[in-house]
Formats: structure tokens, sequence, C-alpha cells
């Protein structure tokens, strides 16, 4: 699905999560994977957001089954709250049993917001990225981009997203 359609698409996410791959992904090569798979080092993009917490609490039978899971928060971006939040998200992930540790990435300069955990979730070999959609308006989201619309475009690893 081309970018600007997965983005619109992801712009209409209803309360449930899904799970969007790249083209490449194809849904039956998809469907042959076991999830086992799919969730063993599983990547969590944290910017401290409702958004973000709904998306861990839609994913957390995902991150019970992954061997690895990395609260990823990227710093120097305005608006996020990750780094303030994240060892709170790590006890909060403990109570079900869920083991993690703490990313910290630096925003690079530049427009493509979602570069440092495109980076990340390809030099990890992250299997599974779990996040929340759209925090920004939908206008900014539009004129300027975002995280949202930077993985859509173009991210190694299938995503859950929630909204």
């Amino acid at each position: 699905m081309p970018a600007r359609d997965s983005a619109s698409s992801a712009g209409r996410l209803k309360p449930n999560p899904c799970i969007i791959a790249q083209v490449n992904i194809t849904r039956a090569s998809l469907s042959r994977v076991p999830a086992r798979v799919l969730t063993k080092k599983v990547a969590i993009a944290w910017d401290g957001s409702a958004r973000a917490a709904r998306a861990i609490r839609d994913g957390l039978d995902l991150l019970g089954k992954a061997d690895h899971v990395a609260i990823a928060t990227v710093v120097g971006m305005k608006g996020s709250e990750g780094l303030q939040s994240a060892d709170e998200l790590m006890k909060y992930l403990a109570l079900y049993g869920i083991r993690s540790d703490i990313a910290v990435l630096t925003n690079s300069p530049g427009d493509d917001e979602g570069l440092p955990l495109r980076q990340f979730a390809a030099s990890q070999q992250v299997d599974l990225l779990v996040m929340g959609a759209f925090v920004h308006s939908r206008l900014r989201q539009a004129i300027l981009g975002g995280i949202t619309h930077s993985l859509l475009a173009d991210c190694p690893v299938p995503i859950v997203m929630s909204h």
C-alpha cells in the first residue's frame, strides 16, 4: 500500500490496534510467520502520550511473548515526554512480567522525524514496533509530516499501531 494510503488509513484507526507492514511483506508471508518469531525482539516507540500508552495496553499480549522489549524514546523532539516517563513504563510492564530496558535515541537534524526509530529498529534487529499514531494534529501531520507519517512511509519492521 503506498505511504499516502497507509497514512490516511492509519488516521482512521478505530479503537482496535492494527499491524501495518511494508509492501514487500505480503499478507500471505506474514501469516506463515509464527507469532513467536514476530515477537522475539520488540521495540516500543515511547513519547509519553496517551496514544502511546494505548498502543502498549493494546499490545500487552505481544509484549508478554517477547524475549526482549526495548522502550525507545527520542530526546530533543518537541512535545515528547518519553524520557521523563520511561521509568514508569518499565515498572508498568514489570507488573505483567515483561522485562524491558530503555533506549535513549537522539533526534537527528532534518525533516525525517522517524529516522532515529527506523535506524534503531534496523540496528537492533527489532522484529516488531509498537507505537501510538498521530500525536500531533492532523493538519500538522498533513503539512509537516511526523514520526507516524515517516514510519508508515518507510519502516524496516511491521508496526502495531493504535490511535
